[in-house]
């Protein structure tokens, strides 16, 4: 379950600015690779990838170390495996990606805190393997990309769901960056921005909307909500398996947590009162998954499991509105 790999992260978010001018290269030749990786940005994000590629490529031929360049000659490689009219044999594929990667590990060699490079490094290590080990560097990687953003001051949902999707899949649920709480965060993130999307809907089907719009447009922002919801019920679902998998003992441990998304903590005054607060929060999750996305079929089953075919409304529309906050 990685989500920012599914909504095409990998190539929106590496269109970078200019890093700083090297004091070890001379002006004439640090010219030359601006215009490069500008060349190559503008190449990139209108998909003509040979051209970016031939230019990330002349960039790095001038200074090996150029960090932008280095992450979307990376990026760029990535795309081309998705696009038929590139070549799509297996071993070329697999080429890309490898360089792909070292061009990754290159720029944590030079950055090591670098979270962009982090972040599509570890999207690439969980795609190529689904072993304990690559598990484990994955949640490593997204762990850098999650403090990189929290240093930045702008919290990534993406980083947060696949450190949450990894740490789920190692069991580790508990924790500031343990799977249950990088679930907590990447809903809360992801759902101010679908409220944001939401909110834009409703102004552009409003008759007194001062906004003007073509009915293509509010199809593209409907579009861009369905996605969004349909990312929101993966989260919901793991959080809430996460939830049922969480002993008693440490389920008493939540209680007391104060900005959790956890509902009605307050009657868990022992492990087994705290294990049905628990249980009663991850129904509550499955149920906001299965109404986000009705094609969550995981989730429907899941839910109809745990409430032996039962629904119920109320303590949905609570967590929606606490998951809003």
């Amino acid at each position: 379950m990685i989500f920012s790999k599914q909504c095409q992260a990998f190539a929106a978010l590496l269109i970078l600015v200019i890093s700083p001018s090297s004091l070890s290269i001379e002006p004439q030749v640090q010219s030359q690779i601006n215009r490069h990786l500008l060349q190559g940005n503008t190449a990139l994000s209108l998909e003509k990838y040979d051209e970016a590629a031939e230019n990330y490529k002349s960039c790095l031929d001038l200074d090996p170390d150029q960090e932008s360049c280095l992450i979307n000659y990376a990026s760029t490689l990535v795309d081309m495996n998705g696009v038929p009219s590139y070549d799509q044999d297996p071993s070329i594929q697999q080429n890309r990606l490898v360089t792909a990667q070292r061009l990754l590990r290159h720029v944590l060699d030079l950055h090591p805190n670098n979270g962009d490079a982090a972040f599509n490094l570890g999207l690439l290590i969980q795609d190529s393997s689904k072993s304990e080990e690559s598990t484990r560097e994955a949640a490593r990687l997204y762990l850098i990309a999650v403090k990189a953003s929290l240093e930045e001051g702008e919290e990534r949902w993406d980083a947060w769901a696949n450190l949450a999707s990894a740490e789920h899949e190692l069991g580790r649920f508990l924790g500031f960056y343990g799977a249950r709480r990088a679930y907590e965060r990447s809903i809360l993130l992801l759902e101010q921005i679908a409220e944001q999307y939401r909110s834009y809907t409703e102004e552009l089907s409003s008759k007194e909307s001062s906004v003007h719009f073509d009915e293509k447009e509010l199809q593209n922002v409907h579009a861009e909500v369905r996605g969004l919801n349909a990312y929101l019920s993966k989260l919901y679902y793991g959080y809430g398996t996460v939830l049922t998998e969480i002993p008693p003992a440490d389920c008493l441990g939540l209680m007391s947590e104060k900005d959790s998304l956890l509902m009605d903590t307050h009657d868990g005054i022992d492990e087994e009162s705290a294990k049905r607060v628990c249980e009663m929060n991850a129904i509550n999750a499955m149920r906001l998954a299965v109404n986000l996305d009705s094609n969550n079929i995981i989730a429907s089953h899941m839910l109809a499991a745990m409430t032996e075919g039962e629904e119920g409304d109320e303590s949905n529309k609570t967590g929606r509105q606490r998951a809003s906050n």
